[in-house]
């Protein structure tokens, strides 16, 4: 999916709730949100993100933020606001 994301022009908004990314695959998401110049809305809720994955994705992309509102990362157990 990150690889779509990365080289995908078209695409504004992508629902990718619960899917299970985990560190890694939220790690190349974020990665991904370098290059992607056209997403607007990312949900991934309930997704098992580590606080790394988390901050990640919402620093390359301001509007995950919202979607990461009551996302609980692992390795703290809080809830990133």
């Amino acid at each position: 999916m990150a690889e779509a994301l990365r080289v995908n022009s078209t695409l504004i908004s992508l629902n990718f709730d619960d899917n299970s990314l985990g560190d890694g695959g939220g790690q190349a998401m974020a990665e991904a949100l370098d290059v992607n110049i056209t997403l607007s809305s990312l949900n991934i809720h309930h997704n098992s993100l580590g606080e790394g994955a988390g901050h990640a994705i919402a620093v390359r992309n301001p509007h995950t933020r919202e979607s990461l509102y009551h996302t609980p990362l692992r390795s703290s157990g809080d809830f990133m606001y």
